[in-house]
Order: structure tokens, then sequence, then C-alpha cells
């Protein structure tokens, strides 16, 4: 661990931040313990079977809501983004990475797809500006724990 993840988490903890540290494909939380299970722009990162398990795992964590959004495939995002890159300075690895991300996206059938197959939930799947998708669904073995107070 660098000195300066060390820190950033020491100065999380003491502003009263919990920081985890694991991994996404077997996350270190018991089922149905998180309210709100977010996944923002990691999921086109895996391939199918990797994807099939990344999801099953935000589903088993989550209490209520599973909120994924991501990347929406398109040739004409991708050929903005590469443009978009050389008057912003892009690094070359970054350049190639943006155009290759949205090249690995998902369309909306294909993320909807995906989030059945690995949890049997039917998602809603939305269009969002940017070139994003917005899916959303209830986990499929939703838990329902009275408040607790301390």
């Amino acid at each position: 661990m660098s000195s300066t993840s060390t820190s950033t988490s020491a100065s999380a903890s003491a502003n009263g931040h919990l920081g985890v540290c694991g991994d996404a494909l077997a996350l270190p939380f018991p089922t149905g313990s998180i309210d709100l299970v977010a996944c923002s722009l990691l999921a086109h990162h895996f391939p199918a079977d990797p994807l099939r398990t990344l999801l099953r795992e935000l589903d088993r964590v989550a209490r209520h809501r599973v909120v994924v959004v991501d990347l929406r495939r398109s040739w004409v995002a991708a050929a903005g983004i590469w443009l978009a890159s050389f008057p912003l300075g892009f690094h070359p690895i970054s350049r190639h990475d943006g155009r290759v991300s949205v090249l690995r996206a998902f369309t909306p059938a294909e993320l909807r797809r995906h989030i059945t197959d690995a949890t049997g939930a039917h998602a809603t799947v939305t269009k969002r500006a940017g070139y994003r998708l917005l899916a959303t669904w209830c986990p499929a073995a939703t838990v329902h724990t009275p408040a607790t107070t301390t």
C-alpha cells in the first residue's frame, strides 16, 4: 500500500467515512447488507463470465436496489472520443482506452440480458446522456430487516 493511499484512507476514517478494498467478484459484505449498491463505468471491462459473477455479487449484497451505470456502444461515440481526445490533450493510452471502452460497451438489450442471465431479475435499462446506460433492479432475494438504532 502506498503512503498516499494510506494517508487518504486515514483521512477518510478520521472523517467518519468507511473505505473498503476488495474483489468485485467476491464482495466482502454479507448478503443483503447494503441498502443501495451502485456500479459505475466498470461492467464493460469484464468478459461475459466474470461480468455475470459481478452482477450476481451486486445483487447478492443489495438489500433494496442495484444501480449499474455504464457505457452504451456507439460508433459515433467512439469516433467522437477519438476526435475530441486530440484538442483535449489525452495521453495516447487514454485515447486508445476511451475508444476501446466505447466499442466494448453494451446495447440496452445486451445489458438487460446479462442482468437477467446472472440474477434472474428483470432490470429497467434506459439510455442516458453521454452515451450512458442506466440499469436498475430490485435484488432477487430482497431482504427486509427492521431498522436498528444504536
